[in-house]
């Protein structure tokens, strides 16, 4: 049976994961090779679905206190990081293939009603426009916030994120020989680096 004890997790990182899979408890244990149970169970008495739902939900900015706004922005902010670095571990994948053809045959899952591989643009748009929307929220929050258009604020912002994870997730799973979780692992592997270099020398940027 699975220790719940806080004390033997690094429950921050555990948060983390369950926000790069949008409450997905059970991508987010894959990731983290732990019991998906001990994350429902954090889950739970951390309230962390009601928590994803108030910073990602559809809403407006000013019906929030400015703590919670404040923390809806860093929570935006982290899910676009997550998802910038996640799309372009598969650029880097993609470079990799020596011709058009490969690349093409790459982006040509099987269809699952006549069982070949069947060329899907969908993809492609799907995860190019997730890459424009976290990058654009990257961007902004590290700008004047006074700098803000209306159409990129409140209501549709926070939905466009929200889809555009949920669509990137569901795009690379179609890709044959890669998942979404394997891309998060060693998404969460480089942060993991990172943090561990800051601690130690100050490397970290």
């Amino acid at each position: 049976m699975p220790s719940f004890d806080k004390e033997s997790y690094d429950v921050s990182r555990i948060f983390l994961t369950y926000l790069a899979f949008l409450g997905n408890s059970t991508k987010a244990g894959i990731a983290l090779n732990i019991p998906s149970e001990v994350i429902e169970v954090f889950a739970a008495k951390e309230d962390w679905q009601t928590k994803l739902k108030t910073y990602t939900a559809l809403r407006h900015d000013d019906e929030l206190s400015p703590t919670d706004r404040a923390i809806s922005r860093a929570v935006a902010h982290v899910q676009a990081c997550q998802l910038r670095d996640i799309i372009l571990r598969l650029i880097d994948h993609a470079y990799r293939f020596a011709n058009d053809e490969s690349l093409t045959a790459w982006f040509s899952p099987r269809n699952p009603k006549t069982h070949r591989p069947e060329f899907n643009s969908k993809i492609l748009v799907n995860l190019t426009r997730a890459l424009q929307m976290a990058t654009r929220i990257i961007a902004r929050t590290g700008s004047d916030a006074t700098a803000i258009s209306p159409e990129e604020s409140g209501e549709k912002q926070h939905r466009s994120l929200y889809h555009a994870i949920g669509r990137a997730m569901e795009s690379i799973d179609r890709l044959p020989g890669l998942d979404s979780v394997a891309l998060t692992k060693e998404m969460l592997a480089k942060w993991d680096r990172r943090s561990g270099e800051s601690q130690d020398g100050g490397k970290a940027i």
